[in-house]
């Protein structure tokens, strides 16, 4: 689903069944990248932390989350 984004696509907006599969994603990606001395684990925990907050704020606020593209 994250490697899914079209580059050329202006934006890309995610249901709240989307969002629980972010999540669970997320959630995924944090358990396999734990080295926490590991500077590459770090920055993909550091956005994994990110965006889990973002889609808890979602699910609670029961929005969706919309995404730019560059």
């Amino acid at each position: 689903m994250l490697l899914d984004f079209d580059k050329y696509t202006y934006s890309r907006t995610f249901k709240i069944d989307e969002v629980n599969k972010l999540l669970t994603i997320c959630d995924e990606l944090y358990k396999k990248y734990n080295d926490e001395y590991d500077w590459e684990h770090n920055r993909v925990r550091k956005v994994c932390l990110r965006l889990l907050k973002l889609c808890h704020e979602a699910i609670e606020q029961k929005k969706e989350i919309e995404v730019k593209g560059i």
